[in-house]
């Protein structure tokens, strides 16, 4: 899944824009059939979109769209930024916080030290054109470095092995010279669940057998691909699993990619996330729901996802491209798609 969140308007760009040469007028507002013959108008952006609203903590933004020519349809997308001004070029280290078409957003805690900026495309047939509002000042707040959570101290991620136990302070579930796998997932992202029930079901089998172990590096950027932020909620709700009862995290995992909703949609809320704790048999339930509901590790959750996207991966020269990403010694699984067999291959390949 792509983390630009440019690259998930340009997606509905082209869908819509796919329609309209199908249906043979165009978008709604552009040139009605009738006048197809008439000269067309290019779509400009005469005046920036805007953000109106005081950039802090709890207060609600409302952005304008701008003022553009040519009856484009308009397609907005909030986005939080690790510095100020975006441009197209450099939105790839953005991240999109609110589902498309939003007008309005709710400044949280997460986007503390970073800048969010109201992006629009208008669209007209198969062209489309990008405008960024000037970004906020940076959101106010604690913004120092947020400690790991319990048992995620592995470039924070959680490390598990036999029997899927994880690696604590207590515990060395697996002691042999094996390989180590570093896989970044997002909650939200569809990719990840066809990885995960394909050629990655390799990964906790082998991880549980004692013959490889798994670091788990939760991270959150679709929150714009549902409609209640599900991204971000899902990966605080397995962080709270993973740092108080860390054996029950692949467990808890397994059910959040079951009921990952689809892009559009809202997601499973948090009392469902509580129901799945629950269900994989947390001990201390009132302290895994003060967790979930009380968004305890939100603000960790985003400054990791922040250091993946915007440092290089250890052993690696650049940041995460999008998920799923896995690594061994290094060495960037292709996202081939193969089968199971296929996967463990290709870490036999790059171990040995």
């Amino acid at each position: 899944m792509p983390k630009n969140p440019v690259t998930l308007i340009r997606r509905l760009a082209a869908a819509a824009a796919m329609i309209a040469v199908v249906a043979g007028g165009s978008l709604a507002g552009g040139i009605a059939p009738a006048e197809a013959a008439a000269k067309p108008v290019a779509v400009v952006n005469k005046s920036l979109p805007t953000i109106k609203g005081t950039a802090k903590v709890g207060s609600t933004l409302t952005g304008t769209l701008g003022t553009w020519t040519g009856s484009p349809k308009l397609v907005a997308q909030w986005i939080v930024c690790p510095k100020p001004n975006v441009t197209l070029k450099t939105s790839s280290a953005c991240s999109a916080v609110a589902a498309q078409g939003q007008t309005k957003y709710k400044v949280r805690s997460s986007d503390i030290g970073r800048y969010l900026v109201f992006a629009v495309a208008g669209i007209k047939g198969p062209k489309y054109v990008f405008a960024f509002s000037k970004s906020t000042k940076k959101i106010p707040g604690d913004a120092t470095p947020v400690a790991p959570p319990n048992n995620f101290s592995f470039n924070n991620g959680i490390r598990l092995g036999t029997n899927l136990q994880a690696f604590t302070s207590t515990n060395t579930p697996t002691t042999a010279d094996v390989p180590v796998l570093s896989v970044y997932l997002d909650f939200q992202c569809p990719f990840c669940k066809q990885a995960l029930e394909g050629p990655l079901s390799a990964v906790d089998s082998n991880a549980s057998s004692g013959q490889w172990i798994v670091e788990y590096h939760p991270i959150s950027f679709l929150d714009g691909a549902g409609t209640n932020k599900y991204s971000s909620r899902a990966a605080n709700a397995a962080v709270c699993v993973g740092s108080q009862e860390p054996d029950k995290f692949a467990a808890f995992s397994d059910l959040l990619f079951a009921n990952q909703p689809e892009e559009g949609t809202a997601g499973p809320v948090d009392s469902d996330l509580i129901a799945y704790a629950a269900k994989v048999g947390v001990q201390d339930a009132e302290a895994i729901s003060a967790c979930i509901t009380g968004q305890k590790y939100a603000s960790w959750v985003a400054a990791s996802t922040d250091a993946a996207l915007s440092k290089n991966l250890p052993g690696t020269k650049k940041p995460l491209q999008g998920t799923p990403t896995v690594m061994v010694k290094g060495v960037l699984w292709p996202n081939n798609f193969g089968t199971a067999d296929d996967f463990a291959a290709w870490v036999a390949s790059v171990s040995g």
